[in-house]
């Protein structure tokens, strides 16, 4: 079971690559047709030398940052859609139990 996930999960990866890449090309060969550099086309991904070691990603358009835990908590913090999820779990366990418990309490 394990290896069919780690197949499934690789192959998931690479067909995603594969998506990002295609757009890639056709961005390229959306500018050779056109014959000039427009700006509204805009790279798919992008890796640009930063300052000193850093590196600059960009994946359309947007700046990524690969280690900003402060920001990704704030940003969590700030949408709470995890307490949500959270709290309909633990009211969707809490029936669940609850209902077992009747259940049995039922055939005793």
């Amino acid at each position: 079971m394990f290896r069919f996930f780690c197949k499934c999960l690789f192959v998931a990866c690479l067909l995603f690559i594969g998506v990002i890449l295609g757009m890639q090309e056709a961005n390229e060969g959306l500018k050779k047709m056109k014959g000039y550099d427009d700006p509204r086309f805009e790279d798919v991904f992008s890796v640009e030398e930063g300052h000193g070691e850093n590196y600059e990603a960009t994946v359309f358009g947007q700046s990524v940052v690969s280690h900003d835990p402060e920001g990704k908590g704030t940003g969590l913090k700030e949408t709470k859609g995890l307490d949500f999820f959270s709290e309909m779990g633990k009211k969707a366990s809490k029936a669940v139990s609850d209902f077992v418990s009747y259940l049995l309490s039922f055939l005793e």
